[in-house]
């Protein structure tokens, strides 16, 4: 988390505090890539660690955390940038 402190200002990172709460639409806990669907999300920046990117897949909750889906890499940026969001890929 330092290293993503250092990244971003206080500001950017929403993580799962009552503003992500307020911005993404669910609880803390259940912060995932699918918040971006989340009319409140318009203003969220993604960052995404490079080491992630190299998996086969990544699991996330469907705004639930009591289930999970899996998607392969590529998918999660489709994802990002379907829903209109800016990313970046650092080193944390």
């Amino acid at each position: 988390m330092k290293s993503l402190a250092r990244a971003c200002s206080k500001k950017d990172a929403i993580c799962a505090t009552r503003t992500g709460r307020r911005s993404v639409g669910v609880r803390p806990g259940s912060v995932s890539i699918f918040g971006l669907l989340h009319p409140g999300a318009q203003n969220i920046q993604v960052i995404v660690d490079e080491s992630l990117m190299q998996e086969p897949e990544l699991g996330f909750h469907p705004n639930d955390n009591t289930a999970s889906v899996f998607l392969k890499p590529d998918d999660v940026v489709r994802v990002i940038t379907i829903t209109n969001h800016d990313y970046r890929i650092l080193a944390l």
